[in-house]
């Protein structure tokens, strides 16, 4: 695989195993979090440390095959120009090494850092004293938890949420 960077426009988009499993379990795509969740500043960094996966299409296109979920927040929070890092296959990815890769982000990624209402109580309470570590504009606790995707702690009401 090649590391380099790529315009986000110049990824068309998923791979089609991706797409052929989405559409054979009738599945959703993953929750895609808001723009607010990661400040922008902050994009470049991440990108280069969580690059996503592309194969080049003929014509020099790219589709993603690898980080679904991080491209398609990209591609519905960044600008088209913007340039992220990319780790390029050297190879076609075949539909079945496509559909392993799709088990994996669904299945094993999302069990890596599960978050729930006491982990995102910590987090926010850390960030809110703590910003200058993670810029962000979480102004309540219950709208970082709607970020993270869980419930808030039941009957712990921040003071800025009222």
């Amino acid at each position: 695989m090649q590391y380099q960077k790529i315009e986000l426009q110049k990824i068309v988009g998923i791979h089609e195993a991706f797409k052929q499993v989405e559409y054979e379990l009738d599945l959703e795509p993953v929750h895609l979090p808001e723009k607010e969740l990661i400040s922008l500043s902050r994009i470049s960094m991440f990108s280069e440390r969580i690059p996503i996966s592309v194969m080049k299409k003929a014509g020099g296109d790219y589709v993603c095959t690898f980080q679904i979920g991080l491209y398609r927040w990209m591609k519905t929070h960044l600008r088209g120009d913007t340039k992220v890092w990319c780790l390029v296959e050297d190879s076609p990815v075949s539909i079945n090494l496509g559909r392993e890769l799709f088990f994996g982000e669904r299945c094993f990624c999302p069990g890596l850092y599960k978050s729930g209402s006491l982990v995102a109580r910590l987090l926010f309470d850390y960030l809110k004293i703590n910003s200058d570590n993670w810029p962000n504009e979480y102004k309540n606790y219950s709208r970082f938890c709607r970020l993270l995707g869980v419930k808030p702690e039941k009957g712990k009401k921040d003071w800025n949420d009222v």
